[in-house]
């Protein structure tokens, strides 16, 4: 995995008047992954409103916390298609 990506954590999201519902949620999600209240989950917003790094720290949380993980990053289009 990209280093990069480690990069997006939680702790340095920058939170927002028009983020703070996302974050929750991708927090909610990150603790119980398995869940279904937001499966699946679908962030949509403006271009620099953390979308990326709130799916990227969902991916890190759960690779770090889970025994097995699997996590997989894909476009919507890749995802639709399949």
């Amino acid at each position: 995995m990209c280093s990069k990506i480690w990069k997006y954590k939680f702790s340095n999201f920058i939170k927002g008047e028009s983020n703070l519902l996302a974050y929750n949620v991708a927090k909610d999600v990150s603790r119980k992954p398995l869940s279904s209240d937001y499966n699946p989950l679908y962030i949509y917003g403006r271009v620099g409103s953390g979308k990326t790094h709130l799916i990227q720290a969902i991916g890190n949380k759960i690779r770090k916390n889970e025994i097995t993980p699997k996590v997989i990053y894909t476009t919507s289009e890749q995802f639709t298609v399949e």
